[in-house]
């Protein structure tokens, strides 16, 4: 029985998020390293969505390279929401505002 995907939302603040880090490492190899390790994990978490734990009971959290990757799982549309891709060392509560109806 093949496993049920997820498909994936990259909310526009994440895709910001993604930008400036693209900005900051340009020219770099870091870049290549954190946009293919971003891929790997967000195919992963397409098929195992619950598979990372929860952070403060509104949305997973990933670390991924030296970024945090904050995302929802919505079962009933099959979907997953990325609200945010921040540096681990942030204070991220300052930058992690997530509307309720989200």
């Amino acid at each position: 029985m093949p496993k049920s995907v997820y498909a994936i939302k990259i909310l526009w603040r994440a895709a910001k998020d993604l930008d400036d880090i693209c900005v900051y490492y340009a020219g770099t190899n870091k870049i290549k390293k954190l946009l293919d390790s971003l891929d790997n994990i967000l195919t992963n978490i397409a098929q195992t969505p619950y598979m990372y734990p929860e952070h403060n009971k509104q949305y997973r959290k990933i670390t991924v390279e030296d970024y945090l990757v904050f995302y929802k799982v919505f079962s009933a549309a099959k979907t997953i929401r990325i609200y945010r891709i921040l540096h681990a060392k942030r204070d991220n509560s300052l930058y992690l505002q997530i509307p309720s109806n989200n």
